[in-house]
Parts: C-alpha cells; sequence; structure tokens
C-alpha cells in the first residue's frame, strides 16, 4: 500500500496525471508537482467500522444505513517543483494487468473503464538534465530525482504550501505537520549509478 498509480483519464480534475492511494489518505500527481491530502484516521474508523465475520445476523445501530454518519476531517498540502518544465514529458512503467473502472452515476457515456496503473511514473527533464521518478518500494511511495550528466541539482527546488508546519526531526527526517496528522519524509540520500 500503495501497489500503484492510477492514470486520469477524465474520472478526476484535469490537473492531476495520476493518483496513489495511501494509508489514510491519497497522493495526486500533476506537471508542477504533487499533492498529499490526509484523512483524520480516528475518523476513518468511525466512518468505516472493521467488517464483520459474524454469521449471527444481528445487527447494531452502526449497520443502521439510516444513521447519521460522523465526517471526516482532511486535510492537504501541496509541493510544487519551482521554475520546473511546464510541460514536461510523463513516461510510465510497469504497467498493471488489470485496470479500473469508474462508473459513476447512471449516464454510461460518463463511465471511465479500464483506467490503467502502473508501478512507476517518470517526469522526463522536470529540470535540464534532471528526470524526477515516482515508484513504490516495499509498500512504501518514493520518489527519487535522477540527475544526469550535465544536470545541475541546485536547480532543484520544492516549495510546500498548505502545511501548518514543517522541521526536520533530529534522524533529518522532514516532518510535515498538518491539522490530522504528521506526514514523514526519510531523509534524503544519494547515490552514483555506474
Amino acid at each position: 500500500f500503495p501497489k500503484s498509480f492510477i492514470e486520469n483519464k477524465g474520472q478526476w480534475d484535469p490537473k492531476v496525471k495520476f493518483r496513489a492511494n495511501l494509508p489514510g489518505g491519497s497522493f495526486f500527481i500533476t506537471d508542477s508537482g504533487f499533492t498529499v491530502v490526509q484523512y483524520r484516521g480516528e475518523d476513518l474508523r468511525q466512518t468505516h467500522p472493521p467488517f464483520k465475520t459474524s454469521g449471527s445476523g444481528s445487527s447494531s445501530s452502526n449497520d443502521d444505513p439510516r444513521r447519521e454518519r460522523p465526517s471526516v476531517r482532511a486535510h492537504a498540502y501541496k509541493v510544487v517543483f519551482e521554475k520546473s518544465a511546464a510541460a514536461p514529458d510523463i513516461q510510465m512503467d510497469q504497467a498493471k494487468e488489470f485496470g479500473t473502472n469508474y462508473l459513476r452515476g447512471n449516464d454510461p457515456n460518463k463511465w471511465v473503464r479500464n483506467v490503467k496503473r502502473y508501478g512507476e511514473v517518470i517526469i522526463k527533464n522536470l529540470y535540464k538534465g534532471i528526470d524526477l521518478r515516482y515508484y513504490t518500494k516495499d509498500g512504501t511511495l518514493n520518489y527519487d530525482f535522477i540527475v544526469k550528466p550535465g544536470g545541475v541539482v541546485e536547480d532543484i527546488s520544492m516549495k510546500f504550501s498548505g502545511a501548518e508546519k514543517i522541521s526536520v526531526s533530529k534522524k533529518n527526517e522532514l516532518l510535515i505537520k498538518t491539522s490530522v496528522g504528521i506526514a514523514k519524509e526519510l531523509k534524503p540520500f544519494s547515490y552514483t549509478g555506474m
């Protein structure tokens, strides 16, 4: 979790290129960066109680569809790659075998079928000589900047907006505080490929 990036074929706002589901949220890739939406965990637990496997046939007040459900609080923050390419070349890799369908409403003309899912999304030349690779590994979402010969790492500029506070932990992790919790990005590292 997340396992794949779902391509936008008209089921979401056109600014969104791909979406990945996160534990308690969503991750949206755009031309200029990404947006993270977090949901308050306690609210999710109240609105989506654990599935009951007992065959007793009994029900509780939680099973009553007329019962008013509590709202789910959410918080979004956005990351923009400043001074990056206006319309970068987006490539996909590791296509998944099965697509996803979005059948909303009664009009089949508005349904979106067989939307492709990918294990990796690469933004080519986000900056001159620098690609950006989004991927999942061991159930976590990651992104790498791939600096090719001639690329200048100092060109990379990330602007965070919408967070309540951004700080760096003692382990050099980036902590993004929101109204519903804290998102964490691991300590950055670099390596040279041969």
